[in-house]
């Protein structure tokens, strides 16, 4: 019998609002094994929530490290814990998700008939891309001018880690850092640093017809219509990590912004945000966010927060589905 470990890492997830409940419950459904690794620094009770969970469902696995988040390179970070709770998994088959992610019960007979059929292919390309929702707010808008896939399944090989590939790394005053092109938490070799090979739904033919879609309405149809009919066959993911903008936007306020900079060590003209042109994000208003989130969610379907907003407005597609139940009560609470 193929054994299936799910693992997904943690800090402050109570306190920033991320439905990290719904998402492990969401694994406990599917995996034989789901495995925590929690960085949190008991500012709120989220590893003490994360060990009533475990008491409860016994191939729940929560590992607790101590993390210097206050170093110049903590964004680093994010891709080592990855690497961490991915080492402690014993499952045949991995399958990784954030703590924003959840996933449609009942999709295990779904996932064991996609490692049966891909097991083969797998020796090459140990690890498989499989489709993502983006959710843009919480007026039903999917987004577009995101990739619709994740590196997700993966064969449980002792080489295969997280980290910053080896040409993306750079090293200053001795400590490591990584070059634009990876957020830190890529699939790579844990002795040469090299990218691991993966395999993708996706081709060149359906990118383009996403790249006209971001325009034309038309073609956004058709591409709604693509990404669901890939989500009938393979199992895939609920994002919701735009689903509250004004939540998502203050996450950047109080950790995101600073972990982004930190891992490229970008140094950025005083106030410097990806929000407000004219201020930093620690001089806007709650009340200032808000009326941004409200507006991101009336006129565009997606934006890429590399530079503040400049009013392009991008298409969106409707997901027809319903969300998980088990999410639907955070869902009503982050409209």
């Amino acid at each position: 019998m193929i054994k299936i470990s799910g693992y997904t890492t943690i800090r402050n997830a109570a306190k920033m609002n991320y439905p990290f409940v719904e998402s492990i419950e969401s694994l406990l459904d599917f995996c034989d094994e789901v495995v925590v690794a929690d960085s949190s620094d008991n500012s709120d009770n989220t590893l003490e929530t994360l060990n009533l969970l475990a008491k409860k469902h016994d191939k729940l696995k929560v590992f607790h490290v101590n993390v210097p988040w206050d170093a110049p390179n903590h964004g680093v970070y994010d891709g080592q814990m990855k690497a961490v709770a991915r080492s402690k998994c014993t499952g045949d088959y991995l399958w990784q998700q954030d703590l924003d992610e959840v996933v449609d019960a009942g999709s295990r007979s779904k996932i064991e008939d996609l490692i049966e059929k891909a097991a083969p292919f797998m020796e090459q390309a140990p690890i498989i891309c499989l489709p993502v929702i983006e959710y843009w707010g919480s007026r039903g808008k999917s987004r577009i001018d995101v990739n619709p896939w994740k590196w997700r399944l993966s064969k449980n090989l002792p080489y295969i880690t997280h980290g910053i590939p080896v040409q993306l790394r750079k090293w200053e005053n001795g400590l490591l850092y990584a070059k634009p092109g990876t957020d830190g938490c890529d699939y790579i070799h844990k002795d040469t640093g090299e990218v691991i090979p993966a395999s993708n739904f996706m081709n060149a033919e359906v990118e383009q017809l996403r790249y006209d879609a971001l325009t034309n309405p038309e073609s956004a149809k058709k591409y709604g219509i693509f990404l669901s009919m890939v989500c009938e066959t393979l199992p895939y993911v609920h994002h919701y990590s735009w689903y509250s903008i004004e939540g998502k936007i203050l996450k950047f306020k109080y950790f995101w912004n600073d972990s982004w900079l930190s891992l490229y060590n970008e140094k950025k003209s005083d106030g410097w945000n990806p929000f407000f042109a004219d201020k930093s994000l620690e001089q806007v208003s709650d009340k200032e966010i808000k009326a941004l989130a409200k507006k991101l969610e009336a006129e565009t379907g997606g934006h890429i927060f590399h530079k503040p907003w400049n009013g392009e407005r991008i298409n969106h597609f409707v997901f027809e589905k319903s969300h998980p139940k088990i999410i639907e009560n955070w869902c009503k609470n982050n409209k």
